[in-house]
């Protein structure tokens, strides 16, 4: 009946397979659950994930070569032998223990596609790490019925639920191989194709946390990725706030403000952003700045 995907890559799922499983044992159901590491090279994730092969209903497996997590989230479904997809990331764990129950009475209430929502715990992380905690607590941490306003833009693919023939017609995009906006696209194939995607609070939460730096790293990694994706027509240009601001900007002259803006800026920007106190309107102006400088080398 179900089957529990997690695409990992250089982290342990063998905490989030354990519980899981107990709670598959507790309803009980048919089912499988199918860790696919993506190419990994940390030895002591990998050696802790081989021992997910130890549960009778659940797999352990390697790439020999990195897919992209697209590629290996498609690769996962295709292998899958139930009718009904639990997309979890690796990096996180269900907040109740009903969690599978919850998704059960979403199939049987016939809705093909549902997003439990991700939380993050009311402790605070080590300075180093604050960054990545309170962007999760203010922009990802959303009850259902706010994501319901925009049941497209809100929905992640680190913890979702969807019938496995939605994959025939809309599979995630393996052009794209880097980091960044796969959930974006993937998403909006959705909206293209009409699908209803179904809010509901069960959530689990986010437990990675990486540090103020590899966050900002990531984020200007990810913003390349987007304006790539962009200039293959993979993804139109005015999806995002960030690519509707820099449209406004454009069309009033004001992009070569930005530009400057940012890099008097810059550093104080990373200050903040890497201190105990981390604003997330210095993020989205970071964001802004990358963007415009991407988009005007681009254009």
């Amino acid at each position: 009946m179900l089957s529990i995907i997690i695409p990992t890559y250089n982290y342990s799922a063998f905490e989030l397979v354990d519980e899981i499983r107990q709670q598959c044992e507790n309803v009980p159901i048919d089912y499988e659950i199918s860790v696919l590491d993506d190419a990994s090279s940390d030895i002591p994730s990998l050696e802790s994930n081989e021992r997910i092969n130890q549960f009778p209903k659940a797999k352990f497996e390697k790439n020999t070569v990195n897919l992209g997590r697209a590629g290996n989230i498609n690769k996962l479904v295709r292998k899958s032998q139930y009718e009904w997809i639990l997309l979890l990331d690796c990096d996180v764990t269900p907040v109740a223990k009903d969690f599978i129950q919850k998704y059960l009475d979403c199939v049987s209430n016939k809705h093909r596609i549902t997003f439990g929502g991700i939380a993050y715990k009311a402790e605070k992380p080590e300075k180093e790490k604050l960054l990545r905690w309170v962007y999760g607590k203010k922009r990802e941490e959303i009850s259902s019925i706010e994501r319901a306003r925009n049941p497209f833009r809100t929905a992640l693919t680190s913890n979702i639920l969807i019938h496995k023939s939605i994959f025939d017609t809309t599979p995630f995009d393996e052009q794209i191989t880097e980091y960044g906006y796969e959930d974006l696209v993937f998403t909006e194939n959705l909206k293209k194709n009409n699908f209803y995607v179904n809010h509901i609070d069960n959530p689990c939460y986010h437990l990675n946390y990486e540090t103020s730096k590899i966050f900002i790293d990531k984020v200007e990694t990810a913003l390349k990725n987007l304006v790539q994706l962009e200039e293959k027509g993979v993804i139109n240009n005015n999806i995002t706030n960030l690519q509707l601001t820099y449209s406004k900007a454009k069309k009033n002259n004001l992009t070569f403000l930005i530009v400057i803006a940012y890099t008097v800026f810059k550093r104080v920007i990373l200050l903040n952003l890497k201190s105990k106190r981390p604003i997330l309107f210095f993020l989205d102006f970071l964001k802004l700045g990358i963007y415009t400088k991407l988009k005007n080398h681009s254009e």
